[in-house]
């Protein structure tokens, strides 16, 4: 009983293993495909790129009006000083860690990932890191990103502060 049960939770980590290489392969294409598009038609499309990470992948949605570009992400549990909010050109980036519960007791039944997580989106306007702006409340993390004017693209990284309600 002990070795088919190893067997097949050996072969579960070699299907998960081989997914997660057919997972980078894609990602490497799209990014190899996207700077194509650039080459030819001199501009890039909204891309979003979910970078690998341990465990925990929040969620998000991204709304564009005339001004600016929103990015609301669900990030339950998480304090202000535990997310970190970088903005380079076309570029937000949202890292933060979700930390181990501490509890005392026996787990019974555990669906709250942790671990640390990083998200990528590209935008399809260049933003103005200064004046972007993140309240975090109720576990909601939004972010407002004005655009810029003017096609010049900031090269530099800009820190967001992050407000928390």
């Amino acid at each position: 009983m002990l070795k088919k049960h190893h067997a097949s939770s050996e072969k579960l980590r070699k299907v998960f293993y081989e997914k997660d290489c057919v997972l980078d392969t894609a990602v490497d294409r799209i990014s190899k495909f996207r700077g194509e598009v650039v080459e030819k038609i001199g501009f890039a499309p909204s891309l979003v790129v979910q970078q690998k990470t341990e465990r925990f992948i929040p969620r998000f949605d991204l709304f564009e009006t005339e001004y600016a570009f929103h990015v609301d992400m669900e990030l339950p549990g998480l304090a202000a000083d535990e997310i970190k909010v970088a903005v380079t050109g076309e570029w937000i980036r949202v890292t933060g860690k979700r930390s181990k519960r501490t509890d005392n007791g026996k787990i019974l039944f555990l669906e709250q990932l942790e671990g640390h997580f990083s998200r990528t989106l590209h935008l399809d306007s260049p933003i103005d890191g200064v004046n972007c702006r993140a309240v975090l409340a109720r576990g909601l993390l939004r972010a407002t990103l004005p655009k810029v004017a003017s096609e010049t693209i900031e090269a530099d990284e800009v820190s967001v502060s992050i407000i928390e309600k």
